[in-house]
This record gives structure tokens, C-alpha cells and sequence, in this order.
């Protein structure tokens, strides 16, 4: 078992405290950042993309050593997520039951069947424990995204305590990953008094149980605008992304005095609960600059502006 997993394993298992200091990775398993970008959906180095549902299990240590290493100084922006696994199975979805059932495992593709999502029960695992290396060594990572990954509470709650310690991040996004009211709550506490510009958190199954945590949340924004200094003022919370979850008009009546002392330019609502697009209207007249975006009528497709 590689090194990282073995690490995740001793996560769960305190008792082997005599392991506690070996290193997250051995340095000849990690590549060359060359090498990396290409097993990067992206092929950019400057954004890199990795998804574990592609990325064949032999070499995903390598892959996951290797972002440890060059998240340090060397990667700017960084996605992980399952899309290819999303894609296959979002697409048999609207199948019938039997066709979906009986032909789903036969007719995947090899690069998934032979993916670390797949053949690794612990990737998840140990993707979060490989944050917890990641963002609070990271200099110069400035935007972090998870995608159509389905994380238990514990690992959230890794990634909440590794978030905590993450100095670098200006943009976070959770995109279809189930977050829950809460693992919201875990993630909103540990990035507070992050210096964050863009929070996205679509599809996350976030109900009106969160809207004083996101009240919370936006009140610590609050506090930072007070600090007149340039950089505080360079580093304010513009754009709040809560699309695809189930929030209705409540929280716009729990939020709405904190979103007149907040520095907001987009808060996103659409594809929630039927909300009047009366209350947004209004609350853009009232709050100069602040653009309250809201479906008037409750729309089920999944769609992307």
C-alpha cells in the first residue's frame, strides 16, 4: 500500500503512534511536474485538474505525493474531482431501471473500471489527508475546488481542519459534493476568517437549516470591512454562490441586514426553492452594487451560466 494511504490508514488508527513521523511520501515516487500535468484533465499548469475516476490506481500515489509536493510554491489552482464516474452514471441515470442496473458495471469504460476511484476504496481518504499536507504548506495556491465528490463526515471534517490552516486560498468551490447542512457548518466555521473573495458551494444539498450559519459566516465578512486598510479592503468576500441546494426566501430575510454592511457584489440563489424575484428586486434597490440573482420559479435541470 503506498505511503500516503498508509498514512490515512494510521489516521484511523491511533494506536500506531510509532508511525506518526513517517513522511507523507517517499521522494522517488513523485513525479516530475512535467509528467504531472499530463495525467491533468486540463493540460494547463497554471489550473490543474485531476480526476481520480481517470487516473489508473497504479499511479495515483504518485499523482497524490507528486500534488503535495508542487502545491507548496508551484500550483496556483487546483481541481479534484470524479467527473468521469459523474458522467457515466449522470448518463445512465436516465435510463430505465433495468437497462441501468443490468448494464451500468459491463458496459464501463476500462479507464474507469481500472481507475484509484474504483479499485481504491481508501482514494477519498486519502485525498483528504493529502489536504491536510496541501493547504497549510501552500504558498501560492489561490484557488481550491472539489467536484462531484461524495465525502463522509469524517473526511470533511479533515478537510475542515486543514482548510483552518490555509493562508493562500482566495477562491474555494464545492460542486456537487454532498455537503449536508452539516458539513456546510464544519467547512463556513473553518474558513471564516479566511481572506476567500469567491465562495461557491452548488449543489451541496444545503437546506434554510444553514441560513445562520451563512449569516455567521457573513458577519465575520463584516467585521473585515471595518479594518480600513488597503490590503483588507483588497481581500473582502464579492461573490457568495449557493446554486443548486434548497434554500428558499427565509434566507434572504435571515441574511438581508448583514448584506448591507457586507462588500458583496454577487449573491447567487438560483435553482433553490422558489424564491419572489419582488424580495431580490428590492434588496438591489436598497443595497447599492449588490446583485441578488433568483429564479422565479423553481427549475430542476442542472444548468450552468
Amino acid at each position: 500500500m503506498p505511503n500516503l494511504y498508509v498514512k490515512s490508514q494510521m489516521e484511523k488508527h491511533p494506536k500506531t503512534e510509532s508511525h506518526k513521523s513517517e513522511s507523507v511520501k517517499p521522494l522517488s515516487i513523485v513525479l516530475p511536474f512535467k509528467e504531472l500535468l499530463e495525467f491533468s484533465s486540463s493540460h494547463n499548469e497554471f489550473s490543474l485538474v485531476f480526476d481520480f475516476s481517470r487516473i489508473n490506481y497504479h499511479q495515483s500515489d504518485q499523482v497524490l505525493a507528486s500534488i503535495v509536493k508542487y502545491a507548496k510554491k508551484d500550483i496556483q489552482s487546483l481541481t479534484v474531482c470524479l467527473d468521469m464516474y459523474n458522467e457515466i452514471y449522470e448518463m445512465n441515470a436516465s435510463f430505465k431501471p433495468s437497462m441501468k442496473n443490468a448494464q451500468s458495471l459491463r458496459n464501463e469504460p476500462p479507464t474507469l473500471t481500472n481507475s484509484a476511484f474504483r479499485k481504491d476504496g481508501s482514494i477519498l481518504q486519502a485525498i483528504a489527508i493529502a489536504m491536510k499536507y496541501i493547504l497549510p504548506r501552500s504558498q501560492n495556491l489561490t484557488h481550491l475546488e472539489f467536484r462531484n465528490i461524495s465525502f463522509c463526515t469524517e473526511q470533511i471534517q479533515i478537510l475542515g481542519k486543514a482548510l483552518e490552516q490555509c493562508t493562500s486560498l482566495q477562491s474555494l468551490s464545492f460542486d456537487n459534493v454532498p455537503l449536508f447542512d452539516t458539513g456546510y457548518a464544519v467547512i463556513i466555521k473553518a474558513i471564516r476568517r479566511m481572506k476567500l473573495s469567491c465562495l461557491k458551494c452548488k449543489s451541496c444539498n444545503i437546506t434554510d437549516l444553514s441560513s445562520s450559519t451563512t449569516k455567521m459566516f457573513l458577519n465575520y465578512k463584516a467585521e473585515g470591512r471595518t479594518n480600513k486598510n488597503k490590503k483588507s479592503q483588497q481581500a473582502c468576500l464579492r461573490v457568495l454562490d449557493l446554486r443548486y441546494n434548497s434554500f428558499s426566501y427565509r434566507l434572504l430575510l435571515e441574511i438581508g441586514d448583514v448584506l448591507s454592511i457586507v462588500p458583496l457584489k454577487v449573491l447567487d440563489l438560483r435553482y433553490n426553492q422558489l424564491i419572489d424575484s419582488k424580495i431580490a428586486k428590492n434588496m438591489k434597490n436598497v443595497i447599492h452594487g449588490l446583485d441578488v440573482r433568483v429564479n422565479s420559479a423553481k427549475n430542476h435541470g442542472r444548468m450552468y451560466a
